[in-house]
């Protein structure tokens, strides 16, 4: 039905700047962005937002390599609805890597998702969304271990090395979420 037909134009604009520095002390690597997201939307109407967000992290490599610590730290901002969110996300890596072929690991970190337009605004006979929506922040950590195998020969004087490799990963996960964002029916 026309309805449910919904016809979008969206704009975005972006940009991004990142790098990296590389001293004894290990490896630093920074960043950020800055974004604008326009939408002319049929059932969404008119909508724009800003992002703006930067990051900092830094590798540590210990014991020749057989420790790697990561720390970091996400700086963003955003601007929806006459409102803005910001918030620190820090996160912390530790690998340890006993064999070339074994790595095991753990890390914790935060992040956040902002609602989509859909979720904000969106609405038909069934679903009503909700424009006073805030970022959903979570809280994630996961504890893990990686093996891979190779085995056959290289072509000799080829660029390409054409060895056989399997690689097998498990871990486990967990995600603590605060303000998540789900659709919901309601009881009548």
């Amino acid at each position: 039905p026309a309805f449910y037909t919904n016809k979008h134009w969206s704009e975005v604009i972006t940009l991004e700047e990142t790098g990296k520095w590389v001293s004894k002390l290990g490896t630093t690597g920074f960043g950020g962005e800055w974004r604008l997201e326009g939408l002319n939307s049929t059932n969404l109407g008119e909508r724009e937002r800003t992002y703006a967000s930067g990051f900092i992290d830094h590798t540590l490599k210990l014991f020749e390599n057989k420790l790697i610590l990561v720390g970091n730290v996400h700086y963003f901002n955003l601007y929806m609805n006459g409102n803005t969110y910001q918030k620190y996300l820090p996160g912390f890596e530790i690998a340890y890597v006993p064999l070339p072929s074994l790595r095991i690991y753990g890390n914790i970190g935060q992040s956040y998702r902002a609602p989509s337009y859909t979720e904000l605004f969106y609405q038909d006979y069934s679903n009503v969304g909700n424009p006073d929506l805030q970022p959903e922040y979570a809280t994630n950590m996961e504890v893990g271990a990686s093996y891979s195998a190779t085995w056959g020969q290289s072509v000799s004087g080829s660029k390409e090395s054409w060895k056989s490799k399997i690689t097998v990963d498990a871990s486990v996960y967990r995600r603590n979420t605060t303000n998540m964002i789900d659709w919901v029916r309601s009881t009548t």
